[in-house]
């Protein structure tokens, strides 16, 4: 089982990596945390962020994916939103599985 101190380790450093990006290509936006799911034979972590910038989501994209290439069974999608009321931007969300021991 994956103790509860790893899980916030994994969260801290995958926020924290993912941060550090986002604030190198100047979003606006930063994550908080990320969501945790156990499940009987691992734990499965879901984050999101946004970026308004189109121009840097590419180089933002494979920056994280990298970041996230170590965990098992990675999904990742992006998705244009435009609302009604502020600027249009690219939400981005991913989850990754790490198996129980």
């Amino acid at each position: 089982m994956i103790s509860k101190e790893e899980k916030n380790a994994i969260n801290k450093e995958v926020v924290g990596q993912i941060n550090d990006v986002l604030k190198k290509y100047d979003c606006e936006f930063e994550m908080d945390k990320l969501s945790v799911l156990n499940l009987s034979d691992s734990v499965t972590f879901l984050g999101n962020f946004r970026v308004q910038d189109e121009s840097k989501l590419d180089s933002i994209n494979k920056e994280v994916k990298g970041i996230l290439s170590k965990y098992d069974k990675l999904t990742y999608n992006s998705q244009h939103i435009t609302p009604c009321c502020s600027l249009p931007y690219t939400a981005v969300s991913f989850n990754f599985k790490v198996k129980n021991n």
